[in-house]
């Protein structure tokens, strides 16, 4: 079993990655992207983008999103929950 701790390290080496693939997808400066960087603050955060997002992703951390997975990535906290849930390296 992990311990909390243990997730919560996982997930905090999880976000610089995450930032990266965020400023990378959409164009932006790494230190613009926050936790509250969404679809309504990012500029370019469209439905073809977030398309790119979640490919990106898939290949930095080694998983595969369902639909409804990829539907509800539109946060650095809900993408980093996601990854963790899906046992993400």
């Amino acid at each position: 079993m992990v311990s909390a701790l243990t997730q919560n390290t996982m997930a905090n080496d999880f976000k610089p990655r995450i930032r990266n693939v965020l400023s990378a997808v959409f164009g932006v400066p790494s230190a613009a992207v926050t936790d509250a960087s969404s679809p309504d603050t990012v500029e370019g955060w469209d439905s073809l983008n977030h398309i790119h997002l979640i490919l990106a992703l898939e290949m930095e951390f080694g998983v595969s999103f369902e639909a409804d997975q990829a539907l509800a990535l539109t946060s650095i906290p809900s993408i980093e929950q996601m990854i963790h849930r899906l046992g993400g390296s």
